[in-house]
């Protein structure tokens, strides 16, 4: 994801207890953030399942796994970044 805020961290958090109970979970994070979000990833997410990257604009997450009573492969993109203004206040496209 190539835009988060601290106000989304808790998704880091989702992501941990996503890995602590068995998915793969990887994670690539640009290095432009917020450096409380990076620290704290950083934190959370082993180095195996998190990597920091330079000059990302990249809005993608892949899912493969049981979902809505079967199992799927999705990929969501779009114009959404993982901020609060994304979520709350702009018009943002999610496919």
């Amino acid at each position: 994801m190539a835009s988060w805020s601290y106000a989304r961290s808790y998704l880091v958090d989702d992501l941990k207890a996503l890995h602590a109970a068995g998915c793969d979970v990887k994670v690539i994070i640009g290095d432009q953030n917020e450096a409380n979000l990076i620290s704290h990833a950083k934190a959370q997410l082993p180095a195996a399942r998190r990597r920091i990257m330079a000059k990302i604009h990249d809005k993608v997450l892949l899912f493969s796994g049981a979902y809505a009573g079967g199992q799927h492969k999705y990929l969501w993109t779009g114009s959404h970044n993982y901020t609060g203004n994304a979520l709350r206040n702009n018009d943002e496209a999610l496919l």
